[in-house]
């Protein structure tokens, strides 16, 4: 495995534990962008520099009970890797109709661009099961 491939991973197991929140400058460039794709929870998608990346990290950490990420596959190409992996997450409350504790379900592809041991851009495709 690559160091890229290596840091994602760590990166999403990060996420899992809840330790990106308040550490994001150990993950991101000064000057990252993150774009989430429209999708059910976000309709009109995001852009986020690092500044909005710890707001949203905040809101999440306070709704989300679990969360975990199924990596099925992975490839490299220089400074970018591409991931398609399964997510899921169970909230402390209700969220967009789906009942607090019931799992939600879906598959993401994420396109992470590196710089330096950290990331630079990171473009989520989020496909939600149905609930």
């Amino acid at each position: 495995m690559s160091d890229h491939e290596s840091l994602v991973r760590a990166y999403l197991r990060a996420i899992e534990r809840g330790e990106v929140v308040g550490h994001e400058s150990d993950w991101y460039v000064d000057d990252a962008v993150q774009i989430e794709l429209p999708n059910r929870l976000i309709p009109s998608g995001a852009t986020r520099d690092l500044a909005a990346l710890k707001l949203a990290g905040e809101r999440g950490k306070a709704i989300v009970e679990t969360q975990s990420y199924e990596v099925l596959d992975m490839i490299e190409s220089g400074d970018k890797v591409a991931v398609h992996a399964i997510f899921r997450a169970t909230f402390n409350m209700d969220v967009l109709g789906l009942p607090k504790g019931q799992e939600m379900v879906a598959h993401f592809a994420m396109f992470v661009d590196l710089r330096d041991g950290r990331i630079t851009r990171h473009y989520s495709y989020d496909c939600f099961e149905p609930w």
